[in-house]
C-alpha cells in the first residue's frame, strides 16, 4: 500500500510540475502583451496609424521581442529549478507549499491577463 501511494504521489507531482510549467508559457504570451501595452500606453505616438512605421513603433516591436526572449529565459529556469526541487522533495510539505506559491503567482497573472 505505501508503494502504491508513493507512487500515485510522485504521478501527482509529475502532473501539477507539467500543469505549471505550461503555465508559465501561457504567462511568457500574457505579460508580453503587457508590457508592449504599457509601452504603448506610455508612448501614445507608437499607436497613431500615421506614424506606424516610424521609430517608436520598432522601439515597441523590440521591446516587445526582448521582453519575450527575457521571459522566456526566466520560464526555463522555473522550469528547471521547480523540476528539481519537486524531484529530490515530491510528496512533502515543502513541494506542496512550493507549487501553492507557483499556482498562485500564475493565477495573478492570469487575473492581469483578463484585465488587459
Amino acid at each position: 500500500m505505501k508503494q502504491a501511494w508513493s507512487a500515485l504521489t510522485g504521478l501527482i507531482t509529475f502532473a501539477l510540475w507539467l500543469i505549471s510549467v505550461a503555465l508559465v508559457l501561457l504567462s511568457i504570451l500574457i505579460l508580453r502583451d503587457a508590457i508592449v501595452l504599457l509601452y504603448a500606453w506610455l508612448a501614445p505616438e507608437a499607436v497613431n496609424p500615421d506614424v506606424q512605421y516610424g521609430q517608436r513603433y520598432w522601439l515597441g516591436l523590440s521591446i516587445g521581442n526582448f521582453a519575450t526572449l527575457f521571459l522566456a529565459v526566466l520560464g526555463v529556469v522555473f522550469a528547471i529549478g521547480t523540476g528539481e526541487y519537486h524531484s529530490k522533495h515530491w510528496g512533502t510539505y515543502r513541494s506542496w507549499k512550493l507549487f501553492a506559491w507557483s499556482f498562485g503567482a500564475e493565477a495573478l497573472i492570469l487575473v492581469l491577463g483578463w484585465f488587459t
